[in-house]
């Protein structure tokens, strides 16, 4: 069974596409530039650049919108819990939520979340 840590900690391929290739492909992009004087080696060394950096920011929007849907499922789930409860979870019952899926035995055992 899995730690906490293994968890949380990003597999090694997905650091490799969200780091490395990016910054590969904008360090080719510079020593194309270098290696050539010419206006054409410039816009290529210019679009090889601009190519690492879309990558780099594509998957940082797409890590933005994935963890806006995890906000939106804790808010669901505090909702829902107060409904039921009559008491709205703390943050800290919020953060227990987004990590494990579930409410923390605190609040599960019918203790009121602190204030």
């Amino acid at each position: 069974m899995a730690t906490d840590a293994q968890r949380r900690r990003p597999a090694t391929s997905l650091l490799v596409v969200r780091y490395v290739l990016p910054a590969v492909i904008v360090i080719a992009g510079i020593v194309a530039a270098a290696t050539d004087s010419g206006h054409a080696a410039a816009e290529g060394a210019g679009g090889i650049i601009g190519a690492g950096i879309a990558i780099w920011a594509l998957n940082w929007f797409f890590r933005l919108g994935v963890r806006g849907d995890v906000d939106r499922a804790v808010e669901a789930a505090a909702r829902d819990y107060y409904s039921v409860n009559g008491v709205w979870p703390d943050d800290e019952a919020c953060a227990d939520f987004a990590h494990d899926g579930r409410w923390p035995d605190r609040l599960t055992a019918g203790d009121a979340p602190a204030a």
